[in-house]
C-alpha cells in the first residue's frame, strides 16, 4: 500500500475574477522508502502540491490518501487538519524556537499536547531525544541556543526535531536553499544516507536539479501545474521528454530543426549547422511519416570533443574559442559556430587553447527530443502545452 497516493489534485486560486490552476489534475504515489522529488521552476505547483497533502493548503478538488486513510475528499467534503495527518514536514526556514536549547527544541514534538508528562513518559522523550541526537551528530550541541549554532547545525536540528517522533512520511519544502553550496552538497548527502537507514518516505520539493538528482529515487519535473515526465533521475537527465525537461534539466545545447527523416537506422534532422545524423531520439519517426515537425536536437556540453584537428567528418564543425572558464577538474567552453552558439566541457588535462577549433557531436550522444524552445527558431511556432504525465 502505498505511503501516499493522490488521485485527480486541483488547486485554483482566483484574483481579480481570474482563475489559475495552481494544480491541474495531478496524479502521484509515494511507496514506504521511497524518496521522491518535484522539480520544477518557481510558479509550477510543486509547493502547492506538499502544502495540499501536509494539509496546509485546501486543494479545489482531488482524493489525498495517507497511509491508507483520506485525508482530503472533495467529493465526500473529507478534511483531516495537518496534526492529525502522521507526517512530519521540514521547511525552507529552520524555525527552532530561539528560546529553547537543541535538546528541547528537538523534545518539542513530543511534549506537546501531552500535559504534565509523569516520570516514565518524561524518562522515554529523554531516550528518544538522547538518540535522535546521537543519530544527527549533535549530542555535543543539545545544551547550545539556535543563535549558538550554525546554518547546518541549525537544519540538523530542524530535522531531528521532525524525525523524532518517528513519522513514516517526511515532506521537505526546499530546507538546503539557504545553506552555502558547500554545506548544501554535504546536507544532501546526509539526508539520502539518514533516509536510507532509517527507511521512511520522502517528498521533497525543489527547483536545484543537482539536488533532485542526488537524492531522488524518483524525480517528478512539473510544469505549469502538470507532470510532464517523471522517472528514476538517469532517465529524467539521459532520456528528456521534450525541450523543456532537457532544458531545465541542463546544461545542454539544443539546436531547432526544420526537418527530421530517416536515414539507415538513424535520425537525421536539419538545423542551422546543417544536416546532424543522431542515433536516439524520444520522438518515434513513424508516427510522423516522412518527417517530425517542432523538434530539436539535444547534445549534452560534455558529448561535445573540442581539439585542433580539421573538421571534416559527419557532425564535426569549426567553431571559434569565445571564451574558456576553468573549473578545476573541468574547463568549460563557450564556442560560436557560424550563427550558432555552443557550450563544451573537458577535463582540464584535455585543455585546449587554439582560438579556432574543431567540434565533434558523436550521433550516438545526439537525441531527438520534442518541441523548440521560444524564440529560438523565427518563424516555427513553439510546442505546444506539456503533456500530462501520470506518476
Amino acid at each position: 500500500m502505498p505511503v501516499v497516493n493522490v488521485r485527480g489534485l486541483t488547486k485554483e486560486f482566483v484574483s481579480n475574477g481570474r482563475v489559475t490552476k495552481a494544480v491541474d489534475n495531478l496524479d502521484l504515489t509515494l511507496e514506504q522508502g521511497e524518496f521522491v522529488c518535484l522539480l520544477g521552476p518557481s510558479g509550477c505547483g510543486k509547493t502547492t502540491t506538499l502544502r495540499a497533502i501536509a494539509g496546509l493548503e485546501i486543494p479545489t478538488s482531488g482524493v489525498i490518501e495517507i497511509g491508507g486513510d483520506t485525508v482530503y475528499s472533495s467529493a465526500t467534503g473529507t478534511y483531516v487538519p495537518p496534526e492529525k495527518r502522521g507526517l512530519g514536514m521540514v521547511f525552507q526556514s529552520y524555525a527552532v524556537w530561539p528560546h529553547m536549547t537543541v535538546a528541547d527544541n528537538i523534545a518539542f514534538p513530543l511534549k506537546h499536547g501531552v500535559g504534565r508528562a509523569d516520570k516514565s513518559r518524561r524518562s522515554e522523550i529523554k531516550d528518544r531525544v538522547d538518540r535522535m541526537l546521537e543519530v544527527m551528530d549533535c549530542a555535543h550541541l543539545a545544551g547550545r541556543y539556535p543563535s549558538e549554532l550554525s546554518g547546518g547545525q541549525q537544519q540538523r536540528v530542524a530535522l531531528a526535531r521532525t524525525l523524532v517522533y518517528e513519522p513514516d512520511l517526511l515532506l521537505f519544502d526546499e530546507p538546503l536553499s539557504n545553506l552555502d553550496a558547500k554545506l548544501r552538497e554535504r546536507m544532501r548527502l546526509e539526508l539520502r544516507e539518514l533516509q536510507q537507514r532509517l527507511g521512511f518516505a520522502a517528498l521533497y520539493v525543489t527547483h536545484d536539479r543537482e539536488e533532485a538528482l542526488t537524492l531522488s529515487d524518483r524525480t517528478l519535473v512539473m510544469r505549469a501545474g502538470v507532470v510532464v515526465q517523471a522517472g528514476p533521475p538517469e532517465e529524467i537527465y539521459e532520456r528528456p521528454a521534450d525541450v523543456f525537461v532537457a532544458d531545465f534539466i541542463g546544461p545542454v545545447n539544443l539546436l531547432p530543426t526544420s526537418e527530421v527523416r530517416s536515414d539507415a537506422g538513424t535520425a537525421v534532422a536539419t538545423t542551422a549547422l546543417g544536416e546532424v545524423r543522431c542515433v536516439h531520439s524520444a520522438m518515434a519517426l513513424e508516427e510522423g511519416a516522412d518527417s517530425l515537425p517542432e523538434a530539436s536536437v539535444l547534445i549534452r556540453p560534455s558529448s561535445l570533443l573540442v581539439d585542433t584537428g580539421e573538421a571534416s567528418g559527419p557532425n564535426q564543425w569549426v567553431a571559434r574559442v569565445k571564451s574558456t572558464a576553468y573549473l578545476g577538474e573541468q574547463v568549460i567552453y563557450s564556442l560560436q559556430v557560424g550563427d550558432v552558439s555552443m557550450t563544451a566541457s573537458a577535463p582540464a588535462h584535455r585543455r585546449v587553447t587554439a582560438e579556432y577549433v574543431s567540434v565533434t557531436a558523436p550521433p550516438e550522444a545526439c537525441r531527438i527530443v520534442r518541441g523548440q524552445l521560444p524564440g529560438a527558431a523565427p518563424g516555427v511556432r513553439p510546442s505546444a502545452s506539456p503533456p500530462v504525465v501520470h506518476a
